[in-house]
Formats: structure tokens, C-alpha cells, sequence
């Protein structure tokens, strides 16, 4: 393969203001790229040949090869496909690839997924299901926890469909999903809304479908057998909307249509537009760009920028001009600025052709050779695009949009104020915008804006008892960064709160006393539980419990003494009465293990566990009153992992597993020296 670094300074289109270059290009070229923090290229490519290789590359930003790491495939009989490449934020690469069988004409045999270091040394490599299953890869994403999601094809209840498949960061499988029979697997993405939008194509015919799905692998919605001569493209907003474009099929064949999702994926909104779109992309104001050809059978970079509403608020069906007529378009994505950009091909030419955020042309700009297949951002502008070869794009004379400000936070200050902090990581913007709302997710009004260098803001003349929300963002002359984290305060009541009632006192296991009222307020900040040995004698604060607690046990107290109980609400306004008196005398029977049952299974017989199946995750323990505290609980899964340990003291528990999915668990009683096991099934 050539090495050797080529420089190539190519003519600009005459649409440009801003001056771009072809810093460089090299070989070899790949099937992906990607980029990392530090502004590393990485790119993945194979060879076709027997025993052939997948081989990743680490380019530095003058455009040399830093070094090849490759994966030595020793049988003859296959070859190993790359297919897609990813970084995650430890600076560790991800490669995903099939395997496949046979040289003339091969077949799928099985899935791959390898991670590196930085330094090119291979972590873990995983081939599955089996070594020759028939599945293959499409596409991997990493998300902010370095858990890694595959696209591919893979054998499902209803034969080989579309499937995803999670793995955490040590290579581990977490979960399968597999389509419900809409179509092989096209791309996928993440969505603001922290789900997954799955494009899909029929296997035969001229048929579109969509699916969506969580994190944990659970379908949200799917969308089935939608007619389109050209393959569709999906993309998500901040508000679990959905975009999806699919070329027109019907009377003139020309053409497409956008359709707007709800988050249920019932469709809001439908509009036809002359220009055949084939990509969508949602930026940062959350409003869709499509792009594609001027119209059916052309050639050239059109563009099209609609609102929330269905609007179009630009369009641009000559962004590459004459000059180029730019054809096998690769990939669409969007900046920080919102700025667009698509790869294409000039036949003999790998191609970027940018268009702005206000639909005006930027520039178009070649170079050699062969198609591009996709295209990742540095942090200084440059686009890195792969293919044919693999080149730098540099841009100059622009301004970067200030990065996201973080750990935003909110405290109340009284009943008309909250204060308001963050971090400022940016060191080129020109000031804040702050927004707040009564909700979390809608209804967010600019409020203020703030100098540069802010890091605080005091919001006053509230309303009191009353939740706020804010977000805030950079901004610059550029544009404006993401939004920052929500957070919310309440502010403080104007009335002192309601009087606790029906304070009821009652022993609760060995040396224990439980206490239950009724929480008549909703303004108190928390509770006040006081306590004396006699009914008219001092009582003094045993406990402060947060708001809207009903209930509080009392333990570690002498064996046959009577106590005494009174509990207030309280918020920054003053404190309620307080509740009426409650009492009661604790006990602690103590029980020889010859004294208790003679075999385990009577004892395991008079433990109350319910509900099992727990279908909200938790469940209540009920143990026999001959049990002896301490009792030690532990719950292991079926692979004898420990999950859960807790100290018992009362003969009635409940039991929080928040945090654990389904399946079936084991749960350990440690009584006195002996041990009673039983299952606990969790179905949520």
C-alpha cells in the first residue's frame, strides 16, 4: 500500500467566505473514521483476500501514520470486514466487522467487536453468537458510560432480522434486541431524548421502516412498510420527537416526505418537498435538516431546513453549484453551529459540500480519490473524511461555538429567591443565556443574560412554594453551545406547615419501636420526632426526617421500658403544633436454637415474602416472632453475585432492590448461625 504523505492544496468553490483547504490526503483509505479528544484519527480498514485482516490506523493531525494495529486472522477459509469505528471517552477505539466465509463468493459466518488503547494494543476482542451463526455487523455507537451498541443482522426468534446488541466496557453482553420483521438494518443513532432510532430497509421491494428503542433494549414504537424508492433516514430531538424522511413514491416519483414523530411515534406532522431528501439531522435548536439531490435522477447537494411546526425556514438545492454535481452522497451531520455538511463524490473524487446555519453556501471543496464512505469533526474545525483515501479539510477564519457550561445548580434562598451556579468551560464566549420554566421539560423563557466570565446568577421576586427550572448556555458570536444540565429548586413556604396526626406507637422487633403518622402538610421542609422515658417529662429531638416522611423506628432502646413519642413539621416559615402523644414498651425475646424450629423448611414456611413475582422490584419480608435478631439478608442472582446485604431488626421489613432488572434471585437469611434460603422472582 502507498505510505508516502501526498499534499494537495485544491481550488475552492467560489461559494465560500471562509477559506478551506485539503490540508492533506494519504493512504490508505478505510470504511470509517473517527476522532477522538485529543484530536487522534483512527480509521479501520480490510482486506479481501483469504485470512485477510481488519487493520486500524492512528493518524496524527499532519496527516502520518502513527501506527497499524491489526488483528492476525490464521484461517484461510474467512476473511474479517470492518464495518464501522468509534472512540469513547477514555481514548480506547472500538472496531466492529464480520466475519465472513468463502473467497468467490463468501457468506456471513459470525459478528465481531474489538476494543484498543491508544497505544494500538488489542483489550478484548469478542466474536458472537457462535463462530458461525450468519450474523453480521452495520454500524457501533458508544455512549457516555463507554457501554458500546452494534447494529447488524443476527438469528432472532423470527429468523435472522435486525438486531442490536450492548456490551458494557469490558466486552461483556448485556442485552439483544431484534426488530419485529420491518426491514434489514440501515443506520442507527442516539437521540437527545437517551434512546436509540433504528433505520431499516426491506430486504426486497422499495420499502422503509423505523424503530426506536431505550437504553436497557426496549422497543418504544416501530414504523412498517412505508413505500420509497430511496432508502430513509431517521434523527430524534431533545423532546423524544422523531424525523424520518423517505422519498416520495407516488404519481410523479419524485420528490420526498418528512414526517414528524411524537414520542410514541404517532406522526405530528407531514410535508412533501420537491427536492429528493434521502438524510435527515436534528441540530442543537432541536429543528430537522434534510438533505439530498435538487430532484429525482439529479445530481448536486440540496438542502432543507424546516421548525418544530413544518416550516421551512431555508432552502438551498444548489449548495455545490455547477462545479461539481456531487452524486453517491455518504453521510450528513451537522456541527456545533448547526452548519451542515454532506459527503459525496465527484466520480473520481472524494467531496465535502458545506452549507451554513442560515442556508447560505459555504464552500464545496474535492479531493482525491474514489467515493467517500464518512466523515468525523476535530475540535478545531477540520473535517476528516475517509474513502478512496483519507484526507484533512481545514477551515479557517472561523470562530468555534463556546463549549457547554456544567454542574448548573439551583438552591433557594428564602421564599422568593434562588440562587444559581455553574462552570464556565468556555474561554470564547461573550456571555449567558439563562432560561427557567415551571416544568422540566417545556415552557423554558430566556430570563436573563449574563456577562461573560458569569458563573452565578441570584433569580428573585419568586413565588413561594413554588419549583423552579433553569438551563443555561455560552453564546458567541458563532453561536451558541448545548444546554447545560436542568436543575430546580423549590422555594420556601410563606405558612408554617400543618400539625402531624394520628401518631400511633408500636414495638417493632427486638428493642424497637415504630412510629406512623398522617403527614397533613404539603409545605414542610421535614420532621421532628422528640422523645421521653415519662409521659409529662422532658422530651429532646431523637431524629429530623426529610419531607414527606410517615414513618421512623426507634431502635437500640432498653428491653421493658416505656417511651414516650411527639412529632412536628417544620419548614424555614416556624414549625406545626405538635402531633398528639404516643407510646409504647419494647420487648426482646430471646429464643434458643433449640427452641426453634426443628428443621429449616418449617421456619422457611412462616417467612412471608410477597408479592413474589415483584413486579415493581421490591418486596416485603415478614419473619416468624421466634426469630432472633440480628437477622443478616442477602440476595445473590442466579450466577451466585451478591446484589444486596442488609441488617435486619424487626420482624416486619420492607426491602428496596432499586437498580436490580428481572430474573430470579436468591435470597439468604443469616439467623442466629443458621441459614434459610428461598427464591424471589423479580418481574418488572
Amino acid at each position: 500500500m502507498k505510505r508516502n504523505l501526498v499534499i494537495a492544496l485544491l481550488l475552492m468553490s467560489s461559494l465560500t467566505n471562509a477559506q478551506v483547504t485539503v490540508g492533506w490526503f494519504n493512504y490508505p483509505g478505510a470504511v470509517s473514521v473517527a476522532t477522538d479528544a485529543s484530536d487522534n484519527i483512527y480509521t479501520a480498514n480490510w482486506e479481501y483476500n483469504p485470512g485477510g485482516d481488519i487493520t486500524l490506523t492512528r493518524w496524527n493531525t499532519a496527516g502520518s501514520i502513527v501506527w497499524n494495529a491489526t488483528y492476525d486472522n490464521t484461517d484461510n477459509t474467512r476473511h474479517e470486514v470492518a464495518t464501522w469505528v468509534e472512540t469513547d471517552n477514555q481514548g480506547n477505539i472500538i472496531v466492529s466487522g464480520t466475519i465472513r466465509s468463502g473467497y468467490s463468493n463468501p457468506v456471513n459466518a459470525a459478528s465481531i467487536l474489538m476494543k484498543y488503547n491508544s497505544s494500538g494494543n488489542l483489550l478484548w476482542r469478542v466474536v458472537y453468537e457462535s463462530t458461525f451463526d450468519g450474523s453480521s455487523t452495520k454500524k457501533c455507537l458508544v455512549d457516555a458510560n463507554n457501554n458500546i451498541y452494534v447494529l447488524g443482522i443476527g438469528a432472532g426468534p423470527n429468523g435472522q432480522v435486525t438486531k442490536v446488541k450492548k456490551f458494557n466496557a469490558s466486552g461483556v453482553s448485556q442485552w439483544n434486541y431484534f426488530d419485529s420483521g420491518i426491514g434489514g438494518p440501515v443506520n442507527f443513532k442516539f437521540t437527545p431524548d437517551n434512546a436509540i432510532v433504528i433505520i431499516h430497509r426491506g430486504i426486497t421491494g422499495s420499502i422503509n421502516g423505523f424503530s426506536k428503542i431505550d437504553l436497557n433494549g426496549n422497543r418504544i414504537w416501530s414504523v412498517a412498510g412505508i413505500n420509497s424508492l430511496s432508502v430513509g433516514d431517521a434523527a430524534g430531538d431533545a423532546f423524544g420527537n422523531t424525523y424520518i424522511i423517505n422519498g416520495e413514491y407516488v404519481v410523479s416519483n419524485a420528490g420526498s416526505i418528512i414526517k414528524k414523530l411524537s414520542a410514541s411515534g404517532v406522526v405530528i406532522w407531514s410535508k412533501t418537498n420537491t427536492m429528493s431528501g434521502n438524510r435527515i439531522e436534528v441540530g442543537t435548536d432541536n429543528n430537522p435538516v434534510i438533505s439530498g439531490y435538487p430532484n429525482s435522477g439529479s445530481s448536486g447537494s440540496a438542502f432543507m431546513k424546516f421548525d418544530v411546526n413544518g416550516n421551512v425556514l431555508w432552502q438551498n438545492l444548489d449548495a455545490d453549484g455547477t462545479g461539481f454535481n456531487l452524486l453517491a452522497h455518504a453521510q450528513l451531520k451537522l456541527d456545533a453551529n448547526n452548519a451542515a455538511y454532506l459527503a459525496g463524490g465527484t466520480m473520481s473524487q472524494m467531496a465535502v459540500c458545506k452549507v451554513n446555519s442560515d442556508g447560505t453556501a459555504a464552500w464545496t471543496i474535492a479531493t482525491s480519490s474514489g467515493y467517500p464512505a464518512c466523515f468525523d469533526f476535530g475540535s478545531d474545525n477540520s473535517v476528516y473524511v475517509t474513502g478512496g483515501t483519507t484526507a484533512r479539510i481545514t477551515q479557517s477564519g472561523l470562530i468555534s461555538v463556546p463549549a457547554v457550561p456544567s454542574n448548573l445548580a439551583a438552591t433557594a434562598a428564602g421564599t422568593s429567591q434562588i440562587n444559581i451556579s455553574w462552570i464556565d468551560n468556555s474561554s470564547n464566549e461573550t456571555g449567558f443565556e439563562l432560561q427557567s420554566s415551571l416544568s422540566a421539560t417545556t415552557g423554558y423563557t430566556t430570563i436573563r443574560s449574563l456577562a461573560t466570565n458569569s458563573t452565578g446568577y441570584s433569580n428573585t421576586g419568586l413565588s413561594s412554594s413554588t419549583t423552579y427550572y433553569y438551563r443555561i448556555r455560552a453564546v458567541n458570536a458563532a453561536g451558541s453551545s448545548a444546554w447545560s444540565n436542568i436543575a430546580n429548586a423549590t422555594t420556601a413556604s410563606s405558612t408554617p406547615p400543618a400539625s402531624p396526626t394520628n401518631l400511633v406507637a408500636a414495638v417493632s422487633g427486638c428493642n424497637s419501636i415504630r412510629l406512623n403518622w398522617i403527614d397533613r402538610s404539603a409545605n414542610e421542609t421535614g420532621f421532628e420526632i422528640r422523645r421521653s422515658n415519662t409521659i409529662y417529662g422532658t422530651y429532646t429531638t431523637i431524629a429530623t426526617l426529610p419531607a414527606n416522611t410517615i414513618t421512623y423506628t426507634n431502635t437500640n432502646l432498653k428491653t421493658g421500658q416505656r417511651y414516650y413519642y411527639i412529632v412536628r413539621a417544620i419548614n424555614s416559615v416556624g414549625n406545626s403544633a405538635w402531633s398528639n402523644k404516643a407510646n409504647a414498651r419494647t420487648t426482646c425475646q430471646i429464643v434458643s436454637k433449640n427452641r426453634e424450629y426443628s428443621n429449616s423448611s418449617e421456619y422457611v414456611k412462616n417467612v412471608r415474602l410477597f408479592p413474589n413475582p415483584s413486579t415493581s422490584g421490591d418486596f416485603n419480608l415478614n419473619l416468624p416472632a421466634e426469630t432472633v435478631f440480628p437477622a443478616i439478608l442477602k440476595m445473590y442472582t442466579s450466577n451466585g453475585q451478591l446484589v444486596l446485604q442488609k441488617e435486619l431488626n424487626d420482624y416486619n421489613n420492607f426491602i428496596s432492590t432499586k437498580g436490580l432488572g428481572n430474573g430470579m434471585y436468591m435470597i439468604s437469611l443469616s439467623i442466629d448461625g443458621e441459614i434459610q434460603q428461598m427464591k424471589l422472582q423479580i418481574k418488572k
